[in-house]
C-alpha cells in the first residue's frame, strides 16, 4: 500500500498491489487494480489473464471470457516464457469450457 501510494501510476507497483489484495481474499480491491492498470496499460499481459481468471472465479462472465481470449492471443508472442503461457491456456480453458456450459 506504501508503494502505491508513493508510485501511484507505476504499473509493477499497481500489479503488485492487484495481487496481494487478491492473495487477501479482497477481490473487489484487486479488480479494482486490475482494472486500473489495464486502463493504462490495455496489452497488459499478466493483467488480462489475473483480472480474466478473477472474472471467472466469480462466474462464466462474458467480460471475462473476452480477457481471457485477449490474453491467449496476445501469449502467442514467442518472447512470452512457456510457464506464462501454460497459466493463460489454463485460463482459456477455463473460459471456453464455462462458454461450452451456458
Amino acid at each position: 500500500a506504501a508503494a502505491a501510494a508513493r508510485w501511484p501510476d507505476d504499473v509493477p507497483v499497481l500489479f503488485g498491489a492487484a495481487n496481494a489484495a487478491l492473495a487477501a481474499g479482497d477481490a473487489a480491491r484487486a479488480e479494482a487494480g486490475y482494472r486500473a492498470i489495464l486502463a493504462r496499460e490495455p496489452a497488459h499481459l499478466a493483467t488480462l489473464n489475473n483480472l480474466a481468471d478473477l472474472l471467472l472465479d466469480g462466474g462464466c462472465s462474458a467480460e471475462g471470457r473476452a480477457l481471457a481470449a485477449r490474453a491467449q492471443a496476445a501469449s502467442r508472442d514467442p518472447a512470452v516464457p512457456a510457464a506464462f503461457r501454460t497459466a493463460i491456456d489454463d485460463t482459456w480453458r477455463r473460459a471456453q469450457a464455462c462458454a461450452g456450459a451456458e
